[in-house]
């Protein structure tokens, strides 16, 4: 028998004021993935208490100062026999078109802040690459047509509330692959800092 987790109702509390706070914009998907282990992993009250007032308040309390802006980002990214990338801070819109003819198309959702819990992404990829990051906990799923394509994805255990990836279209001799950012190897985000863990 399990003893029953006292910290539940807090940790429920924590994780709503999580997900309003990626709806608004206040967060990215890398820092909701961090913050969310982190309120099912801390067996300290404080922390969540800390964590919840930091996510009201947006960055007013932090040292570090307030984090840019999200640049918006267009909805569709086109490459023909050329290369389409889009790193760090920008917007996901809701639903996002992706043309690739030779190709490649990297996008990054690590650092980039959701239009909407359910993103998805319509590739027409012909002898094409798509590769996509996404942080831990973040779910990816691919329902496009595939002709002598590879679709590699990459998953990790899913975090409650966290924004899902939708992969649909045609990919003709060409690659998907979504892979699963390793926290390991990046520094750590200024949320983490503030919060002193």
């Amino acid at each position: 028998m399990t003893t029953p987790d006292p910290l539940y109702p807090l940790r429920q509390e924590t994780q709503a004021v999580l997900e309003r706070a990626v709806g608004e914009g206040r967060l990215d998907l890398g820092e909701f993935s961090e913050l969310a282990g982190l309120v099912w992993s801390t067996e300290d009250p404080k922390q969540l208490e800390k964590l919840i007032l930091e996510s009201h308040v947006g960055s007013e309390l932090s040292p570090f100062g307030e984090p840019p802006a999200p640049r918006e980002a267009s909805g569709t990214a086109i490459a023909v026999l050329s290369d389409h990338k889009r790193t760090g801070n920008w917007v996901i819109p809701k639903e996002m078109t992706v043309v690739s003819v030779l190709g490649d198309v990297n996008l990054d959702l690590c650092e980039a802040t959701p239009s909407s819990l359910e993103i998805v992404i319509n590739a027409t990829l012909v002898l094409s690459d798509l590769k996509i990051t996404v942080p831990p906990g973040v779910q990816v799923y691919s329902d496009n047509n595939a002709i002598l394509s590879d679709n590699k994805i990459e998953s990790s255990a899913p975090l409650p509330g966290a924004p899902k990836v939708f992969i649909k279209g045609l990919s003709v001799l060409s690659d998907i692959k979504v892979k699963v950012n390793d926290p390991n190897t990046q520094e750590t985000s200024w949320w983490r800092r503030v919060l002193g863990s």
